[in-house]
């Protein structure tokens, strides 16, 4: 049982990298499922696992790990090598329905900023000490990749306590000059974690990190590690501007939270980054494309009185100081981007601006 098991999880293992998912899940009794982007699918082919088997392979996954887990345990997470299909980390949860495994690609080759093409204003603010830098865009537009590599550069540059919390393990990040804490949380989790239990969990970091979760839950966390005076890097899946992103995250508290919301982010926000992926003109890959917001006394005002309409014409007189409308943004990147794509994307960035805010996450 336990080769058969081992070959049945490294088969998966092997479908969920061909697939280009981010997250793998098994449940007793239930058909496997793999997340590719926000489309989460059965696997074709196969019949529910029992749960003799997932205890099986539980036990033979925890009994290979080199992590010091307990029994009986209702939560662990562990690193995973395999031979054929690289690195995973796995967690187990136990519920009232038995066991859950969530199996997620990992990699050690973290990018770096320049690789990234990251704007030279953003490599600036990550010297800051505290203060929330926010990045937002659709979902598979490389947020991520800008927050590991923001992560990293910290960790290979100063000495700080770093917590980072995911719903999507994808870099695997090692101490360096810093301690790093790196945990995985499942939307349910975050969703249920109050402020105090939060505040609780980042402990005495310096950086929290935040990535992969729901926007309200993400900003109103955000805002309570901001709160502390420590630096915050967080990513959400928000489309269409950072001005209609601002009025979004406002709009998600009730009014009796809304206006100490306000207070905060308009004081400690420092950078708000729209981050897009637009196909190149010669056909070798993807181009990101950065709408740059900077706060200032100016900006901070305009957050905190919501008036958001004039955000966007400070940004454009604000280049001097880094900050980058999208439409700078294209006009600056025009010759090597797909004119099509560039067109349709122009298209879908006028109807954000002249209509009222629209959520769009797709």
């Amino acid at each position: 049982m336990n080769m058969k098991g081992l070959l049945f999880f490294e088969s998966l293992c092997c479908l969920l990298n061909e697939k280009r998912g981010s997250v793998l899940y098994l449940t007793a009794n239930e058909t496997p499922y793999i997340r590719v982007g926000k489309t989460l699918s059965k696997i074709d082919n196969l019949t529910p696992v029992s749960e003799k088997l997932i205890v099986s392979l539980i036990n033979l996954l925890v009994n290979r790990s080199t992590v010091n887990i307990k029994k009986p345990f209702m939560e662990a997470q562990f690193n995973y090598d395999s031979k054929d299909s690289g690195k995973f980390r796995v967690l187990i949860s136990r519920s009232s329905d038995g066991y859950m495994l969530a199996v997620s690609p990992v990699h050690d080759d973290i990018p770096e900023m320049d690789s990234l093409n990251l704007p030279h204003r953003m490599k600036q603010l990550i010297h800051v000490q505290s203060g929330l830098l926010l990045i937002i865009g659709k979902r598979n537009s490389g947020k991520s990749s800008t927050v590991a590599s923001l992560v990293d550069f910290i960790n290979k540059n100063y000495s700080k306590r770093i917590m980072v919390m995911e719903n999507s393990l994808t870099y695997l990040h090692k101490d360096w000059l810093s301690t790093i804490k790196q945990s995985f949380f499942r939307a349910s989790d975050i969703l249920n974690l109050s402020n105090a239990e939060f505040d609780k969990t980042i402990g005495d970091s310096s950086v929290v990190a935040l990535d992969g979760f729901p926007m309200y839950e993400t900003i109103r966390l955000s805002l309570v590690a901001a709160r502390k005076g420590v630096l915050v890097i967080a990513s959400s899946d928000i489309n269409g501007g950072v001005s209609e992103a601002l009025r979004l995250m406002i709009e998600c508290f009730d009014e009796n939270d809304r206006n100490e919301a306000k207070k905060t982010l308009s004081a400690t926000l420092k950078a708000l980054i729209w981050q897009t992926l637009l196909p190149k003109n010669d056909g070798t890959g993807v181009m990101p494309i950065f709408e740059m917001l900077i706060n200032d006394p100016i900006i901070s005002s305009q957050i905190y009185n919501e008036r958001f309409h004039l955000i966007r014409p400070t940004m454009a007189a604000g280049s001097s100081r880094g900050m980058v409308t999208i439409s700078q943004a294209l006009a600056g990147a025009g010759d090597f981007l797909n004119k099509d794509a560039m067109r349709k994307f122009r298209d879908d960035t006028y109807s954000y601006y002249v209509n009222s805010v629209k959520e769009a996450y797709y």
